[in-house]
């Protein structure tokens, strides 16, 4: 929290809710009848900002769901489902530094907002930023639904997506798994669905599973970066554990860690556990609904994730479609295909994000840790690692190999002439290095020379940065900044299918470095690199 109009504080907080709820009462039938769902992870302040949130919307006669402790930011997607809200908002800055607050806003389909939504709001919020007098609300207004949410999430995370409830309790990695919280408000839920799930609870590590937002033991709160999970193996390696499983602080993500049979551990990337839990969904709901066509199950990515999930799909006959970076694209798009009577089986992005099943249409680590329990379980009953049948899956359907990295870029103007001088003033290359270009798709400006007209299938954003290559030999590259962070993202994976596994890594490392060389030109550009 700090003061000025272009931080978070009690002002624009409240002028935030401010906007919002004159936009629901403009907009939605119903709206204050229907009520609006508020919770808040365990970060400074965020307690007292979703409480000042909730006494904006009670003067204005919503009836308003306030959580009555530091919650997952799962449950208020949840939430809006299960209660008919016709709005929800979370509190939190998920993974971001300590410093930081965020204020997350949902619509009354489930979904984080995206346009017209999110413009008509932020029009609202400059309309209304005169302070309301909020000394005189009707309390009885404002209600707890933790309990009711807590005890039909876990119900029904159990009944969808569950597969092996009789056999979970005698799993071989009892007494193998660590889970760590990251100082956030995972260790408050997670052990109530793996629990339910029959699965021996986890052990967890004493000195980051209670909430504390000053994250003392991290340097970011973030799973992702390079030795977060530290502590934790060295945890697993003191109690004999082979498996790490770590949500980030508001419990939205997941990362995974496992100890191979020579003894290293092995950190799964984004993209790897992605590719697990959407084939585990997929074969375990093939298996129970056998009558069930795969034409008539759906499953989603981003435009930056791996595209080994696109040709499972695309093998199996299922649905697949790609989205812009982000679970607010997602969870909008998997909305036609329920309406139209599909079975939504699963959605990820590369940054550790997974939406398992429909019960709500945001990415949620607190259900991913139990399915990946039992996934895990699962392939231990077969003498098989999580690795191991990553490397099954490959050689079913063909290598993908990677190179996610970043760099920070902390002005903007350098990021914006990073990219200006890829464009060329609309003369895109035709060749990085001794690689072909076929096909160049820019979603800043709106270009995608693989489209009928150069007009890109994907939604189009002025404000990110972001333009993808796609070469002769299978590699695509995408080069984007994150709208969250000051980084400039680099997203680079060949589609080996089935040759050589070494040939093609040797080959995705030299066209790696003449991308970096040839348009981020980190040095030139003074381009800081992280501990990677």
């Amino acid at each position: 929290m700090l003061p000025g109009y272009a931080n978070m504080n009690n002002v624009t907080v409240q002028q935030a809710a401010q906007g919002i709820a004159v936009y629901l009462l403009k907009n939605v039938a119903d709206a204050a009848s229907k009520g609006i769902i508020i919770g808040y992870d365990g970060r400074h302040h965020s307690q007292e900002f979703a409480r000042l949130s909730a006494r904006v919307f009670a003067l204005k006669g919503f009836k308003v769901f306030l959580f009555s402790q530091m919650c997952g930011t799962p449950f208020v997607p949840y939430g809006i489902l299960k209660l008919k809200c016709s709005a929800g908002v979370m509190v939190t800055a998920s993974h971001n530094p300590k410093e930081d607050n965020g204020y997350k806003v949902y619509g009354e389909n489930g979904a984080l907002i995206i346009s017209p939504f999110d413009t008509e709001v932020s029009k609202a919020i400059e309309q209304n930023l005169q302070l309301w007098d909020l000394s005189k609300i009707d309390e009885d207004l404002i209600v707890d639904p933790l309990d009711m949410i807590r005890l039909r999430y876990v119900q029904q995370s159990v009944e969808k997506l569950c597969y092996h409830k009789e056999t979970n309790p005698t799993t071989p990695l009892k007494g193998k798994i660590v889970y760590t919280a990251m100082h956030g408000v995972g260790g408050l839920y997670v052990n109530d669905v793996i629990g339910a799930f029959g699965l021996p609870l986890p052990h967890f590590v004493p000195s980051q599973c209670k909430p504390d937002p000053n994250f003392p033991t991290v340097t970011f709160p973030n799973p992702e970066e390079t030795g977060a999970l530290d502590i934790a193996m060295a945890e697993a390696e003191k109690i004999g554990a082979t498996l790490v499983i770590a949500t980030d602080p508001d419990a939205d993500r997941l990362a995974c860690a496992e100890k191979q049979h020579d003894g290293k551990w092995h950190v799964l990337t984004g993209n790897e556990i992605g590719v697990l839990v959407g084939e585990w969904l997929w074969s375990s709901f093939h298996q129970k609904h056998p009558e069930v066509k795969p034409q008539d199950t759906c499953m989603l990515s981003t435009a930056v994730s791996s595209g080994l999930l696109q040709r499972i799909c695309k093998t199996e006959g299922i649905i697949y479609e790609e989205t812009l970076t982000g679970f607010k694209w997602m969870g909008n798009a998997l909305l036609k295909y329920l309406a139209d009577g599909k079975h939504f089986l699963f959605a990820y992005e590369e940054s550790i994000g997974y939406l398992c099943g429909d019960l709500s249409y945001d990415k949620d680590g607190m259900r991913t840790c139990a399915i990946m329990t039992e996934c895990a379980t699962e392939l231990a009953r077969k003498g098989k690692t999580l690795v191991q049948h990553l490397d099954e899956i490959h050689q079913k359907y063909g290598f993908f190999i990677a190179n996610n990295k970043y760099y920070f870029c902390y002005d903007p103007n350098t990021m914006n002439k990073i990219f200006d001088e890829m464009r060329h003033g609309g003369k895109y290359v035709e060749s990085i290095g001794r690689f072909k270009v076929t096909r160049i798709r820019d979603l800043t400006v709106g270009y995608d020379s693989g489209m009928p007209g150069n007009k890109p299938i994907l939604p189009v954003s002025k404000s990110t940065q972001m333009i993808t290559y796609f070469f002769e030999n299978g590699c695509s590259a995408t080069l984007r900044g994150s709208g969250t962070e000051p980084k400039l993202k680099y997203y680079i994976e060949i589609d080996g299918k089935y040759q050589d596994k070494e040939k093609i890594t040797a080959e995705l490392m030299e066209i790696s470095h003449a991308i970096l060389e040839t348009c981020l030109r980190p040095d030139h550009f003074g381009l800081a690199k992280p501990n990677q």
